[in-house]
């Protein structure tokens, strides 16, 4: 639960207090320290903090405060708020980004959520989706999201190709089955961690590990070339009946 507050921009003593507050109920800062055996000093810092946000409240019992969690849905509202209010935000940013002519054409990006990111950006671009060099554990890495994502691409008729390694027979058949789908095989010599992605003019390349590295370039020509790689290797790919 922690660790989920933390990714919501509560500081890591902020999430062990809110956190142990719901359980605690109504109480002073000295059982706050004891509980979390935070410093009564760091303790009261981020209780201020956490009053200001309203994610906790107090009541004065002599001179003494007693210090209670508002309702987590609190927390959800603040969100959505802020969500609305960045996408209120998102035209303009995207123009601005648009019109820059120097942007980058390439970046590095890690871990699992990057490149769930640049999968969902690849549905809005509208083009054929080609990758090869997929390792069978791709799909557990992915988790339960990849299912949605299939099922967004496929509502929006976005075709996709795929080239496994020869020991993910299992998963290909299970792709052979979706709409503007379908998935082959390479033998075993051509089996390694590495993927490469195509779309457009982007190219993902990505090393499957707990933590993915990924290699984003955009660039019409190395694309194409990318491209015709995948191709070459499609048509020495194995077929496999739905």
């Amino acid at each position: 639960m922690e660790d989920v507050l933390e990714k919501m921009g509560f500081s890591k003593n902020e999430a062990k207090i809110y956190i142990r507050l719901i359980g605690l109920g109504s109480c002073g800062a000295g059982i706050i320290s004891n509980k979390t055996k935070i410093h009564r000093t760091n303790v009261y810092d981020a209780l201020e903090r956490l009053t200001r946000k309203g994610f906790v409240k107090y009541v004065l019992s002599g001179n003494t405060k007693l210090y209670e969690a508002t309702d987590p849905v609190r927390i959800m509202n603040e969100i959505k708020q802020r969500e609305k209010e960045f996408g209120d935000l998102l035209p303009k940013l995207t123009a601005k980004y648009a019109a820059t002519e120097n942007k980058s054409i390439a970046s590095i990006h890690r871990n699992v959520a990057s490149v769930r990111s640049w999968l969902s950006r690849f549905i809005k671009i509208g083009e054929p989706l080609l990758v090869f060099g997929l390792p069978k554990t791709t799909p557990e890495l992915l988790g339960p999201w990849l299912k949605h994502f299939h099922n967004e691409r496929i509502k929006d008729k976005i075709e996709m190709l795929h080239i496994y390694n020869e020991d993910a027979i299992d998963r290909i058949k299970y792709l052979n089955k979706m709409d503007y789908t379908e998935a082959r095989s390479l033998p075993p010599e051509f089996d390694n961690p590495v993927s490469t992605q195509t779309c457009g003019d982007h190219v993902l390349i990505i090393h499957w590990r707990k933590d993915p590295l990924i290699v984003h370039i955009q660039d019409k020509t190395i694309a194409d070339s990318y491209a015709k790689q995948f191709y070459l290797l499609w048509d020495m790919a194995k077929k496999y009946k739905s």
